[in-house]
């Protein structure tokens, strides 16, 4: 009995004990680069033009602790200044969506050019070898599946890898809409003339199998 009421005891005491909260409003960590690059031009030495831009700061940034953690802490000087940073962070996105796009069709490139590939498919022949068109080309033959340039857009992270290039994804549930209909399908017979079952990848799935094309040569 007497555990019981120590044990009660303890797990009130922990609930009396101020908890620091998931998440601190208008602050951010010290390596955000925004908040670091506003706070570094505030508080420098400057002359002429970089002087001019330092006046333009539309918000005030200065780092705290709080919790034994250090934060920047972000203060606005009026609704104006916040606008006007808001609609430069807008421009600033698409401009960091450009760069990004031009950093993945550079590596689209490269792959082509360095594995002999072409992703030019004649109409004549993109239907010649099943009823799931022809992607690309290397080294003299034709294949379906995923490409190798849709493979360099994807997520380094993620679980794609090369090995899934010139793959295919059979759905056994018709229930299921599948998501890619040029590699995608509910019945792979005829979908690919020249493909393989993947023993290895398709360990422990059930409704949804990997087949490989082996190329095509006319």
């Amino acid at each position: 009995m007497f555990i019981f009421i120590l044990i009660n005891l303890i797990n009130l005491t922990y609930a009396d004990l101020i908890k620091e909260p998931d998440f601190l409003e208008n602050h951010v960590p010290l390596n955000n680069i925004i908040a670091s690059t506003f706070w570094a031009m505030s508080v420098c030495s400057c002359v002429g033009i970089v002087c001019n831009h330092k006046k333009k700061i539309p918000i005030k940034v200065e780092p705290k602790e709080i919790y034994g953690k250090d934060f920047y802490e972000i203060s606005s000087k009026n609704e104006y200044e916040l606008h006007r940073l808001k609609e430069d962070l807008k421009e600033m996105k698409n401009v960091i969506q450009n760069l990004e796009n031009e950093l993945k069709e550079n590596e689209k490139q490269k792959i082509i050019q360095t594995n002999n590939i072409s992703m030019e498919i004649p109409d004549n022949i993109k239907y010649n070898f099943g009823k799931a068109p022809i992607r690309f080309k290397q080294n003299g033959k034709y294949y379906h599946g995923i490409d190798p340039t849709y493979y360099a857009s994807w997520d380094k992270t993620s679980n794609w890898t090369k090995e899934h290039i010139g793959c295919m994804w059979h759905y056994k549930n018709h229930n299921v809409k599948v998501p890619h209909p040029e590699w995608d399908t509910h019945n792979i017979d005829g979908f690919c003339l020249n493909c393989s079952y993947c023993t290895e990848g398709n360990k422990k799935k059930k409704s949804r199998f990997i087949y490989r094309c082996n190329g095509h040569i006319i």
